[in-house]
């Protein structure tokens, strides 16, 4: 159960990637504590649309935001701070590329650490 209004919301951004990854409820706790902007709440959006568009509709070429190519998204943001925050859940469960780029872009506050992977 979430007490927190601001976590429900985002709770229904991170919804259909955490179905679709298959998420642990410990891991989506720890998600659920980063806080993100408008800018970062569109991407969210955007990129379940394009999820839908490509997977359930069938619409559109491969979009490379859609796949996860292991070597490219760590050649990509290996030596991004977040990456060595967000990196171990990024390989665990495939992320996509597009995915990880909204994570390269959260603003992480000193404290936070995800320890469930």
């Amino acid at each position: 159960m979430i007490d927190h209004p601001a976590e429900t919301r985002r709770l229904q951004k991170w919804w259909y990637f955490i179905i679709k990854y298959d998420i642990p409820e410990k891991t989506v706790r720890e998600l659920l504590l980063l806080e993100f902007d408008d800018q970062a709440a569109k991407a969210f959006q955007n990129l379940r649309y394009e999820f839908s568009r490509h997977y359930l509709y069938g619409l559109g070429g491969v979009d490379p935001k859609l796949a996860h190519d292991r070597e490219m998204i760590r050649s990509k943001y290996a030596t991004a701070d977040n990456y060595k925050i967000f990196g171990k859940i990024i390989e665990k469960y495939a992320f996509c590329d597009g995915l990880v780029e909204i994570l390269m872009k959260f603003k992480i506050p000193s404290t936070y650490s995800l320890e469930s992977v």
